[in-house]
């Protein structure tokens, strides 16, 4: 056949539309494969993220005059994360920030967190969202929370989520006494005379800070307990009267200090001499 008669017959037949029967496949293709592209079901992407304090020590919580483990300790946090869509600031509806025991867990509480600028955000519209979180806990829970962030989008899309874990410990420290002043040996007085009072006098340090001492005891051969007054913020003083009924002899006292988790410090003795 010749070349004219081939094209003839492939003509008859209806070949010649191949081409454009794939070109308009093709096209067809590539419009499906763009709708992927459509960023209305785009969801924000968190960027950033910090969060304080990420580590609580609750013996340094005080609420009374003594810390038990029964107490309920509010907490206040700051969170902070930059977000972004692809379609801009205003896609973002809500930027959530909640905290819970566990991953994923029930929130013990959940805020949402804002870009305008209001404290404890910095600067309006910078893509920066800020916020205070409270949450409370028993002073006997120790171990981690995890405060969670995540990014809403207009459309309800929501973004992965975001951890950052919080350190609940007790690091309580004893105080430590030490620099005891008291005289080695008293006379007794008369009775012809109420009393003799001496002084006695004691350091108290106590590591987690002074506002942390409870009491200073000085503790008599016999078994009762004297406090000592604060003179100034580590020295106590315990003044001692001394009358004519006190025996002569020598009488040994214990010393130490009791702080709010009562933690007891060192312990130190002193004797001291009665004479007439």
């Amino acid at each position: 056949m010749e070349k004219g008669q081939v094209s003839h017959f492939l003509k008859k037949i209806g070949l010649v539309n191949i081409s454009l029967i794939a070109i308009f496949a093709f096209q067809s293709c590539e419009k499906e494969y763009n709708t992927i592209l459509d960023n209305t079901g785009a969801a924000p992407i968190i960027l950033e993220s910090t969060f304080s304090p990420v580590e609580i020590n609750t013996d340094t919580i005080n609420i009374s005059s003594e810390r038990k483990p029964s107490d309920l300790l509010t907490i206040k946090g700051t969170g902070e994360l930059k977000v972004y869509h692809i379609n801009g600031k205003n896609a973002i509806k809500q930027v959530v920030c909640h905290i819970s025991t566990e991953i994923p867990g029930e929130p013990l509480n959940q805020t949402f967190l804002h870009d305008d600028g209001i404290f404890p955000d910095k600067i309006p519209n910078d893509s920066i969202y800020s916020g205070i979180i409270e949450f409370q806990f028993y002073r006997s829970y120790v171990g981690t929370l995890w405060v969670s962030f995540y990014g809403i989008s207009t459309t309800g899309y929501q973004s992965a989520s975001r951890y950052i874990p919080v350190k609940i410990q007790r690091l309580n420290k004893p105080p430590i006494i030490s620099n005891l002043s008291a005289p080695d040996t008293v006379i007794r007085p008369s009775c012809e005379y109420d009393a003799t009072e001496f002084n006695i006098f004691i350091k108290v340090i106590d590591p987690d800070g002074q506002d942390d001492i409870k009491s200073v005891l000085r503790f008599t051969p016999s078994g009762k307990i004297i406090f000592f007054e604060p003179v100034n913020d580590s020295i106590y003083r315990d003044g001692v009267y001394l009358t004519c009924s006190t025996l002569p002899g020598s009488y040994t006292f214990r010393f130490l200090a009791v702080d709010r988790s009562n933690d007891t410090s060192n312990i130190l003795y002193k004797s001291i001499v009665v004479k007439d």
